[in-house]
């Protein structure tokens, strides 16, 4: 799929999931086609380039908060994978290189040595191979051997790189806005690129030249084990995870093991037995005040006629009370304040809505007559795309808007 192409239309090979035939989020790539699939409630930018930095967006988020083992190789449609894993990131890793040094090729520096009168001295080699002459009782060397460093195209390395880089653009060459290299002439043999690359590996200093490496074997490996009727992904059926990540990452305190709950049984002779601990989705601290979050990706923000089929179960609800309480009788000078977040879309809802985060709905439980703050259960919908596009932004802008929702009466 040439993106470069003035038929091609972005937009086309893009579309919203809707969890019910498909809960796929990422990237789908068979031998002449591509498309990304967003999670449900992003709302698609009208332009290309604006897609296209959300699309390189949703790989990060997808490379930084994925389980390693999402990546898979698929065929048909996409409903049969095997053990092996398309490396998306060693793709890119390899691209981004061959762009940072203005499309040239991965090529090593050889040391090559001459006589002549000016240069790079090197006295060892002077002293070993040129005859030095007596002048006034001084040795004196009229030539002298010289170092220059010149680059080894012709370098097996070189030529594993040119091809890993033409296999990257084959395959997501879509990505980038410019023209794909030339096929090398190199035959694919997977020993010998193996073993010179790990040679090379051993060999090799810098942080980058060793990312590219790693990358470039991750690659030949993955070919190795396809075929070229065998459609890969890149991403995960269980977005939900990822959502998690993210609201943790923006909200989140780093150190919430302390407000773990946990049961602990006693038996007769007064010995104390700890049971596993409850662990909530995210802290956060936010104006001295402490905020229970569960990142919940629910369809109540797009369906919100299914009601309770859509919402957060009794015994999230509870859990969710259950940490407000512990994180209460910890600071009990502090206000603490409780949260669901739902994903929605602010340019498409029935809530007349186009915030980043609003408020929805609550929950309570009906075992407590009179419930303070922490225990009424705000609903909370959140912008997919802004999330998605701002988890790198302030985090204190974030927490103040979204804190100050949380804090509404509804």
């Amino acid at each position: 799929m040439n993106a470069n192409s003035l038929n091609f239309i972005l937009s086309e090979h893009c579309s919203v999931t809707d969890k019910k035939s498909d809960s796929f989020v990422g990237v789908k790539i068979s031998q002449n086609d591509f498309s990304v699939h967003f999670p449900i409630g992003y709302q698609l930018p009208d332009n290309d380039d604006d897609l296209m930095k959300d699309i390189k967006n949703l790989i990060n988020i997808l490379t930084i908060f994925n389980d390693k083992n999402e990546g898979t190789i698929s065929k048909g449609n996409f409903n049969c994978t095997t053990d092996s894993s398309f490396p998306f990131q060693s793709y890119i890793n390899v691209i981004n290189y061959y762009l940072r040094h203005n499309a040239n090729y991965y090529n090593e520096i050889v040391p090559v040595y001459k006589i002549a009168k000016k240069g790079k001295i090197d006295f060892k080699r002077t002293i070993q191979k040129v005859n030095p002459v007596l002048n006034n009782k001084n040795i004196v060397y009229l030539d002298m051997v010289v170092r220059n460093n010149t680059q080894n195209f012709d370098n097996l390395i070189t030529q594993i790189n040119k091809y890993c880089v033409w296999e990257s653009f084959n395959k997501i060459g879509w990505l980038f806005s410019i023209s794909s290299p030339v096929k090398p002439d190199i035959s694919f043999d997977k020993n010998m690129f193996i073993m010179a690359l790990k040679i090379k590996l051993n060999s090799t200093n810098k942080d980058v030249d060793k990312q590219l490496i790693l990358s470039m074997i991750a690659m030949i490996e993955h070919i190795a084990n396809s075929t070229n009727d065998i459609e890969m992904s890149f991403g995960t059926n269980k977005f939900e995870y990822v959502w998690e990540g993210l609201i943790d990452t923006i909200f989140g305190i780093k150190n919430k093991s302390k407000y773990f709950p946990m049961g602990i049984w006693k038996d007769k002779n007064n010995n104390e037995l700890c049971s596993s601990v409850l662990k909530p989705d995210t802290i956060m601290f936010y104006g001295n005040k402490y905020y229970v979050i569960d990142a919940k990706f629910y369809k109540y923000g797009f369906e919100p006629n299914q009601g309770i089929n859509s919402l957060p179960a009794t015994t999230d609800i509870n859990k969710q009370i259950t940490y407000a309480q512990n994180v209460k009788s910890k600071h009990p000078n502090s206000e603490v304040f409780n949260a669901f977040l739902m994903p929605y879309n602010s340019h498409n809802n029935i809530f007349n809505a186009n915030e980043p985060y609003f408020l929805v709905t609550e929950a309570k439980a009906n075992w407590i007559s009179n419930p303070q703050t922490y225990e009424v259960i705000k609903g909370i919908v959140v912008d997919v795309r802004y999330l998605l596009k701002n988890y790198q932004e302030s985090y204190n802008k974030n927490k103040k808007m979204l804190s100050v929702e949380i804090e509404k009466r509804l």
